[in-house]
C-alpha cells in the first residue's frame, strides 16, 4: 500500500512540475514577444531621432534669429488681440444694455406692485406714527416696541412707503 501511495504522490509531483515547466515556457514566449515589440519601438524612435537630427542639420542654414521670432510672435499676438478686444467690447455693451433693461423692468414692477399694495397693513398700526418715529431716528425694533406691533409689519410698511 505504501508503494502505491508513493507512486501516486510521485505522479502528482511530476504532473505539477510538468505544469510549472509549461507555464514558465508560455510566460517566456510572451516576454520575448513584448521585448521584440519594445526593440522595434526603440529602433523606430532611434530612426526618427536620426531623421530629425538630419533635418536640423539641413535647416541650420535657414535659421531664424531670436529677434525675428519675437517680432513674428508680437505681430501674431497683435493680430489676434484686436478681434478679441472688439468682441469683448461688444459683449460689454450688450451686458450694459441688458442690465439697464433689467433695472428698468424691475423699477416698473416695483411701481406696479406699490399701486396694488394698497392693502391695509393692520387696523391697529398707525402709519403716520410709524413714519414720524422712523424719521426721528427710531429703529424698526424700537418702533415695534413703542407701538406694540410686529417687526415684520413695521418693515413691510416702511418698504411699501419706500423708506426701507
Amino acid at each position: 500500500m505504501e508503494l502505491s501511495e508513493s507512486m501516486i504522490f510521485g505522479g502528482f509531483s511530476i504532473a505539477i512540475l510538468l505544469l510549472l515547466f509549461i507555464y514558465v515556457i508560455v510566460r517566456e514566449k510572451e516576454t520575448k514577444k513584448r521585448l521584440n515589440a519594445y526593440e522595434k519601438s526603440i529602433e523606430a524612435i532611434n530612426k526618427n531621432i536620426y531623421q530629425l537630427e538630419k533635418k536640423i542639420d539641413e535647416k541650420t542654414e535657414d535659421t531664424i534669429t531670436a529677434q525675428e521670432i519675437e517680432r513674428m510672435k508680437q505681430e501674431l499676438v497683435s493680430t489676434i488681440k484686436q478681434p478679441i478686444y472688439a468682441s469683448l467690447e461688444t459683449i460689454k455693451e450688450t451686458v450694459k444694455l441688458s442690465k439697464n433693461d433689467v433695472e428698468t423692468r424691475m423699477s416698473n414692477l416695483e411701481e406696479k406692485a406699490k399701486e396694488y399694495m394698497s392693502i391695509p397693513i393692520s387696523a391697529s398700526l398707525d402709519e403716520s406714527r410709524v413714519m414720524h418715529l422712523f424719521k426721528n431716528g427710531y429703529t424698526v425694533d424700537d418702533i415695534a416696541r413703542e407701538l406694540r406691533s410686529n417687526v415684520s409689519e413695521i418693515n413691510f410698511l416702511l418698504k411699501v412707503k419706500g423708506l426701507a
